[in-house]
């Protein structure tokens, strides 16, 4: 079982991960809109419209990079807490109830 400590860490980076999975769906939304708006547009208004569709693109990708460098090391640094909090099969046993790993191993099943 983990401590109360670790159980918070736990429930932030639950939180962080909540939080990225949400503002990635607000970037899919903004994306899909002008995407739309492209498809819909005729003449030189497509023109325009795909640059707004690039331009949204590219800033996303901006984002999205920096965005998980900083997050990725935050991750690791919350697996590092669970090694240093327990070690051998209770590190095991720690992570695998850390509510942060258990979605990002269901990230793939849905």
């Amino acid at each position: 079982m983990m401590s109360g400590s670790m159980g918070e860490k736990c429930k932030k980076m639950t939180a962080m991960h909540s939080n990225m999975t949400a503002e990635m769906k607000g970037m899919n939304a903004s994306l899909d809109q002008k995407v739309g708006a492209m498809n819909a547009a005729e003449g030189a208004a497509k023109v325009d419209a795909m640059a707004a569709v690039i331009n949204e693109m590219a800033t996303q990708r901006t984002q999205m990079l920096a965005k998980m460098s900083d997050r990725q090391d935050q991750m690791m640094a919350h697996m590092g807490e669970h090694m240093e909090h327990s070690g051998g099969a209770a590190m095991k046993q720690s992570m695998a109830q850390c509510p942060m790993m258990k979605s990002m191993k269901n990230m793939g099943e849905k």
